[in-house]
């Protein structure tokens, strides 16, 4: 009886040794499984819609490639997938598309379940949050955001010709022979979604993306260190007369420009681009860049950079004057060349948020008086004097030029105007007509091009005094030719 009992209690010691094992084992295969967060925040739920495909997406990884993992969706109505194995990487993401059916407000608890057997025997699991919204355009812009920012993270360019100065690991996006701006725009992308900078890795795998996204633009170079990302360049008054100090009002001027190098395509189109991207980051002006732009023996604060950046824009904006206007500012392809409204939004989408604090980058007076004369020159104005708008190297109209030009107005100081129902007396009447326009033509402006739809988004989130929340047609009763 003795004996038949031990041996009943060694095989009971035996089965839960064994459970505990195959965890163990489990969780030494499986280094972690992250379901993607909403927002950045394990509580906030994914936006689902009834009836409507909804995208489940996480990311598992594990400690060899030579490892099989299984994993299954449990959709949390009821309804779960087959195991599906992994083998030959250390790192996949994966996503499921599933319908969901229920009433609005209804919350779901989906969940990515890994094992390294098939049975599915001691999983490795996170939860994936979604609530059922109402179809409208709220909960669809949520979904866009949602499958837009995975397939960035699924996206990126890679290449042996991308490389860092301290061969610190990147990640990068590449447009045609762009590998800044794509980059600085996706981690832009990242980052005022919540995925910030020093956000948690363990929990949000956008994290790291936002992280390695950094790195690249600011340790990156492009097949040879004579092209990295960005590159200092030593500036001084070169405007009228030598009166114009780009670094003028600053504290500790250092005589540089910091410009996006790339592989040397179009810096002014860039650089505004990064600064957004930098801002949004989470990066604090303190933070060490760790890169020594100038060789003077310690690396650049963020702060400093985004300073210098700014210098440059100051620096390289045009100065040849035009009839009344006198001297025009405006920035094109090259540094000191005349302007382009194609061009020009991307000195003020960088220059506007980094003259607030924390950053509180100067940008002298002068830079936007010129700024302000170019857009006199390049804005039209036409249908009985209802219309107006801005042309791309002169006066005309434009369905990117026009929206460039409202984004460069609170940079320079005008503003639009907040309320499309009441009159206002500080509203711009160049703002005012090409709003108008703009609405009046809404169908048709639609059909143009997304870089036109992203400087009008730019322009109204700008404007001041608030930002423009109702866009309508202004033709109203009291609009008397103001």
């Amino acid at each position: 009886m003795n004996q038949k009992k031990n041996f009943v209690i060694m095989m009971a010691v035996a089965v839960v040794l064994s459970v505990l094992l195959g965890s163990t084992n489990a969780a030494a295969t499986i280094d972690n499984v992250r379901c993607i967060l909403w927002q950045g925040d394990p509580a906030k739920y994914h936006t689902a819609i009834s009836g409507q495909q909804a995208q489940l997406k996480g990311v598992i990884t594990t400690t060899d490639t030579g490892t099989t993992v299984w994993y299954q969706w449990i959709f949390g109505d009821g309804e779960e997938t087959d195991p599906v194995s992994l083998t030959g990487a250390t790192k996949y993401n994966v996503a499921e598309n599933y319908t969901y059916t229920g009433a609005v407000g209804t919350p779901i608890t989906a969940q990515l379940r890994v094992a390294d057997n098939s049975d599915m025997v001691n999983p490795v699991t996170d939860t994936y949050l979604l609530v059922i919204a109402e179809e409208i355009l709220d909960a669809q812009v949520n979904i866009a955001i949602d499958k837009g920012l995975w397939y960035l993270y699924n996206n990126s360019y890679n290449s042996t010709s991308l490389h860092t100065f301290d061969d610190s690991p990147l990640m990068a996006w590449r447009y045609s022979s762009y590998y800044a701006s794509p980059t600085a725009s996706a981690v832009q992308a990242f980052a005022i979604n919540n995925h910030k900078i020093n956000g948690n890795t363990d929990e949000d795998p956008y994290v790291a993306t936002v992280q390695l996204g950094m790195n690249w633009l600011i340790q990156g170079y492009y097949n040879t260190p004579a092209n990295p990302m960005l590159k200092a360049l030593p500036i001084a008054p070169i405007q009228r007369n030598n009166i114009d100090d780009p670094e003028a009002g600053q504290a500790s001027p250092n005589g540089y420009g910091i410009e996006v190098k790339d592989s040397g395509s179009r810096p002014i189109y860039q650089g505004g681009q990064v600064m957004d991207a930098i801002i949004a980051s989470g990066v604090q002006p303190e933070d060490d860049t760790g890169r020594d732009f100038t060789d003077r023996g310690s690396n650049w604060t963020f702060g400093e950079l985004l300073q210098d950046m700014c210098d440059m824009y100051a620096w390289g904006q045009y100065d040849g004057t035009t009839g009344s206007y006198g001297i025009i500012g405006g920035w094109r392809y090259s540094w000191n060349q005349w302007g382009d409204n194609s061009a020009c939004q991307w000195a003020a989408i960088g220059m506007i948020p980094a003259q607030e604090p924390p950053w509180d980058c100067v940008v002298p007076e002068w830079v936007k008086t010129y700024n302000a004369n170019w857009l006199e020159y390049s804005y039209s104005q036409w249908n009985a004097d209802l219309w107006g708008g801005f042309g791309y190297t002169s006066p005309g109209h434009g369905w990117g030029t026009s929206p460039s030009g409202l984004v460069q107005m609170p940079f320079v100081g005008q503003v639009g105007f907040d309320d499309p129902f009441t009159p206002d007396d500080d509203r711009d009447p160049k703002w005012i007509r090409t709003e108008r326009y703009l609405a009046d033509n809404w169908n048709t402006f639609l059909t143009s091009i997304p870089y036109a739809w992203y400087a009008f988004s730019k322009a109204m989130r700008l404007a001041q005094p608030q930002p423009v929340e109702r866009f309508v047609s202004n033709n109203l009763d009291w609009y008397n030719g103001s």
